[in-house]
């Protein structure tokens, strides 16, 4: 009997600390940025300089086009969620050879999109399906996907060892992530884990 996947390994919790610096950080960005945006507008009301309105205007529409891409983004969501209404892990799991692919990078997957996703997908549960891009969960930039991969490889006991050699790269989907992280080879742990289940 192989030993059920709720069982995944849990993800190395952040270091004691990790929160307040990340907040620290966090507040000195925001108070850098109004005091930038302070120092323009005072600036602009003393010399009337066009360019500094210029820089304002472009930072007020960047931030605007980054407000309107997140609603829309929401409402996607939104009707992707309404139209799979009912649907769940099990859904998802059925869409690939269940003798085949391990059940723990299944769940792993699931769970982990659902993290990295946002609260969005949380709030509307979200059901997430085999052929859904990547992009869909902004994971479509090198560096989020691959951190994104390192969290689902540590919870479902995998490595990423030469996983430049792996045949499922470029990932684009999440039957893609699945299937890639289904190729690289368990850990000590993991295998361990398998074998006291098989015995």
């Amino acid at each position: 009997m192989r030993m059920p996947s709720r069982y995944l390994f849990p993800l190395k919790p952040a270091a004691p600390g990790s929160g307040v610096v990340a907040f620290v950080v966090l507040f000195a960005l925001l108070a850098g940025v109004l005091y930038g945006a302070y120092r323009l507008l005072c600036d602009f009301l003393s010399t009337g300089n066009p360019f500094i309105f210029a820089v304002a205007l472009f930072v007020v529409l960047l931030s605007v086009s980054g407000i309107v891409d997140s609603r829309k983004r929401r409402a996607r969501l939104l009707a992707l969620a309404q139209a799979r209404q009912g649907e769940s892990i099990c859904q998802f799991a059925r869409a690939f050879p269940r003798r085949d692919v391990d059940a723990w990078v299944i769940r792993a997957v699931w769970e982990t999109v659902m993290a990295w996703g946002g609260r969005d997908l949380v709030r509307l549960n979200f059901p997430l399906r085999a052929d859904d891009s990547l992009a869909l969960f902004a994971l479509d930039d090198e560096e989020e996907l691959f951190d994104a991969l390192s969290d689902a490889a540590t919870r479902a006991g995998r490595t990423l060892e030469n996983l430049d050699h792996n045949p499922f790269f470029p990932l684009i989907t999440l039957r893609d992530m699945v299937m890639a992280l289904n190729a690289q080879p368990m850990t000590p742990e993991r295998q361990q884990k398998r074998d006291i289940v098989l015995d």
